[in-house]
Formats: structure tokens, C-alpha cells, sequence
């Protein structure tokens, strides 16, 4: 039979430290003291908090002989192996990046006034942080504090043992209106550099002077001009400058290239349309049926304080 598990909380947390392990193979999960409920004529059971108890692959007689029992070879997987489920948009980037997000400049996103996305299209100057470009962090991916020769992890309330490098690359944009700092973290980065933080860190070249960033980094990022979904925050401290997350990015140079069209064609209707409805000939074609009068030559007076003086034009 089949059941379906809700955890929560602190539980989550030890479900993700497990996965990490990668001990996954034939697991086996004790959950003891759970709450059991039907809905929709199937049988769900989560945890309560502060009660319930989950055990690992324990070592009891029921667990071995259940692990006994399912095969585990390429033929015939064990249907007892899990893996973490990720929730990924099935918006396409397209969608995403061109009409479902608005669009915003670096100056526009430094006046926001309140958290939303948008895309900004920018070009990468330079990296910001050569020395730190990467921090340490638990399997539940928040960064850890060293502590007595062990790790210490705020958010799962603990000592790890088992942590893992991720990306924190912090780089200087710039658009036609302003410039901006962007932070691109693990997930986005690992997918540009096209490799995991650890693996840059093994195989980094020993001649890169310490202090610098790997050249992989400089040369992905650095004169590149890519879309960039980043989260809005109205400003905290005016005092110092304001960092924006990234939360994806967009390398595809077709992409790129239908978003510039589109805005430089929208941007250059919105120009003509302001443009014409401030010149003078179309105030006079819009009111010229008021101030026209009298004879067929006659001499429509339009008074501009702008100019600070009257324009006289003949009618014919």
C-alpha cells in the first residue's frame, strides 16, 4: 500500500540532512507518532510537532528484512529509493523573461518602492568579491558558523558534520541608465560555469594567486550582456549601496535579442507619441476648429507662456 507523508518543520530539515548523505539506495524510513487522516477517500498521515519521530535506515530486525526483501539492481530499481523533488517553473524562458515579468532598468530598480521581479537587461563590468566569491553551508543550503572544529548551522539549530561549498558571486552591472551590484547565487552560477562550486574549488589552477577569482569566473561573466530576473527591495540604509539578488538568468543570445526589439519598438512609439503630442502643429490641428472665425483668411491667435510670446498663424 501507498501512503502519503507531509513533514514539517524541524522535519523537513532532517529529511534533506539524510538526502544529503546520499544514502538513499533501499532507505528505509521509520516514522513514529504521526497524525493519520483520509481526505478524498486516501489516507495521508504528517507529523505533529515536537512529538512525532523519524528513523533512518535503522538497524532494526523489521527494517533489515524489509531492505532483504526488494531488490536493488539496474534492471529492476528498488521502488524503496528517493530523491528530493524540486519544483521547477514550466513557464519557458520566453514567457518568463519577454511578457510574464516586467521589465525595469538599474535606475528603476533602485527606486523601487516595493518588493516585486523584473528583468533588467544589463552588461557584467567586473566581480566584486575575488576573496569570497564562495561560502560554506549545511545540506539545508544556509551558511555555517566553524565551531570547535565542527559546523554550526543557525537554521537547523545544530553541529553538522556534513557541508558543502556554494557559489556567492558578487559582480558590478551596468545598462545605459545606471549601474548596479547583482549577487548571483549557487544555483544560478553552477548552471553558467557549468560546474558545481566544489568541482571549480578541485580543480582550480594552484597558480591563481590567492585572493583572485578562478579565470572560468571572469571569463564566463565579465562583458557579458544577459537578461537578469532580480528581486526589487525598496532601499534600508541610504547609506550604503543597495545589492540585488539574482534569481535567473537568461544566455540566450535569440532571447536577448527579441527583448531588446521589443522595448527599443515600444520605447520609440511611446518617444513619437510624446513628441507629437507636445509640438506645436498638432495643439493647432486639435484647436484650430475652436479659434477659427469669421472671414476665410483669418489670423488664429494661440498664446504660448512658454515661449513667452504670441504665435500667429494664417488659415487658409
Amino acid at each position: 500500500h501507498k501512503l502519503q507523508c507531509t513533514l514539517f518543520g524541524q522535519y523537513v530539515d532532517e529529511l534533506n540532512t539524510f538526502v544529503g548523505a546520499g544514502e538513499v539506495n533501499n532507505a528505509v524510513v521509520i516514522v513514529q507518532f504521526a497524525k493519520a487522516k483520509t481526505f478524498q477517500d486516501k489516507i495521508h498521515i504528517q507529523n505533529c510537532m515536537n512529538c512525532s519521530v523519524l528513523l533512518f535506515n535503522p538497524s532494526c530486525e523489521e527494517s533489515l528484512n524489509l531492505r532483504a526483501s526488494v531488490s536493488d539492481s539496474d534492471e529492476n530499481p528498488s521502488p524503496l529509493s528517493f530523491t528530493q523533488l524540486s519544483v521547477e517553473s514550466s513557464i519557458q524562458p520566453l514567457d518568463e523573461f519577454l511578457y510574464n515579468t516586467p521589465r525595469i532598468t538599474l535606475q528603476g530598480l533602485k527606486d523601487a518602492t516595493n518588493e516585486s521581479s523584473h528583468v533588467v537587461v544589463a552588461t557584467v563590468k567586473r566581480t566584486l568579491n575575488p576573496d569570497s566569491y564562495w561560502y560554506t553551508a549545511c545540506v539545508c543550503g544556509k551558511a555555517v558558523i566553524p565551531d570547535s572544529r565542527m559546523f554550526y548551522c543557525e537554521k537547523c539549530n545544530k553541529h553538522v558534520q556534513r557541508v558543502v561549498p556554494r557559489f556567492c558571486v558578487k559582480v558590478r552591472v551596468m545598462d545605459h541608465t545606471d549601474s548596479a551590484n547583482f549577487v548571483i547565487f549557487d544555483k544560478e552560477a553552477s548552471l553558467i560555469f557549468n560546474m558545481s562550486c566544489a568541482h571549480m574549488l578541485q580543480n582550480g589552477d594552484p597558480t591563481v594567486v590567492e585572493g583572485l577569482v578562478p579565470p572560468q569566473i571572469d571569463d564566463t561573466l565579465v562583458n557579458k550582456t544577459w537578461l537578469f530576473k532580480v528581486e526589487a527591495k525598496p532601499s534600508q540604509n541610504p547609506r550604503f549601496e543597495q545589492s540585488f539578488r539574482v534569481r535567473k538568468i537568461c544566455t540566450d543570445g535569440a532571447i536577448i535579442k527579441q527583448f531588446k526589439d521589443k522595448w527599443d519598438n515600444e520605447d520609440a512609439v511611446f518617444r513619437k507619441n510624446r513628441n507629437e503630442g507636445g509640438s506645436l502643429s498638432t495643439l493647432l490641428d486639435k484647436g484650430k476648429d475652436v479659434y477659427v472665425g469669421g472671414l476665410s483668411n483669418v489670423l488664429c491667435e494661440v498664446k504660448y507662456s512658454v515661449f513667452s510670446k504670441i504665435e500667429y498663424v494664417s488659415i487658409q
